[in-house]
């Protein structure tokens, strides 16, 4: 196989989408690098891969690195059908908006696969694990905060499912 590679060097975001973004394919996106400037804190490993706040589509490709690897911003809406997500600082998706997942593998190192505090997320299909640095798959697959909500209707998950609010600790 072939890829095309991006490597966000020291950019506040590897990719940033502000409009409509599809991507598809054999891509494979990393990040490197990693300062904090005073205009725009954290950059490199302590930003986002993907930074989403507009329409996201991604139908394939592999993903490594940022702080998370897609950030799907309040008002942004993402779909995923495909592709592998490898974390090892934050969360495979932080989701603040809108997201669908169908698809794909979703694997995070340090945190939970998918953290959701966005109006809407959807899961019909993916493979999702989160394992502590430790690597005893401590951590929770997917986890809320504060009223958000997220609809589990299909899926592998590595480890126990759990939909944890931290915030509202019922």
């Amino acid at each position: 196989e072939s890829y095309s590679t991006v490597d966000g060097g020291n950019s506040a975001a590897t990719l940033y989408n502000d409009g409509d973004m599809t991507i598809w394919g054999t891509v494979r996106v990393q990040q490197a690098g990693g300062v904090k400037t005073n205009e725009f804190g954290y950059r490199g490993f302590h930003s986002p891969l993907i930074s989403n706040w507009g329409e996201l589509t991604i139908t394939g490709g592999e993903f490594y690195g940022g702080k998370n690897n897609i950030k799907n911003e309040s008002g942004a809406d993402l779909e995923i059908s495909d592709g592998a997500f490898h974390e090892n600082l934050g969360f495979s998706l932080w989701n603040g908006g809108a997201a669908r997942i169908s698809g794909g593998s979703f694997t995070s190192w340090n945190a939970a696969a998918v953290w959701n505090q966005g109006s809407e997320l959807v899961i019909t299909g993916g493979t999702f694990t989160a394992v502590d640095r430790d690597g005893q798959g401590k951590r929770a697959t997917i986890e809320s905060s504060g009223s958000s909500t997220a609809q589990i209707l299909g899926g592998h998950f590595g480890n126990e499912l759990v939909n944890y609010n931290k915030d509202n600790k019922e």
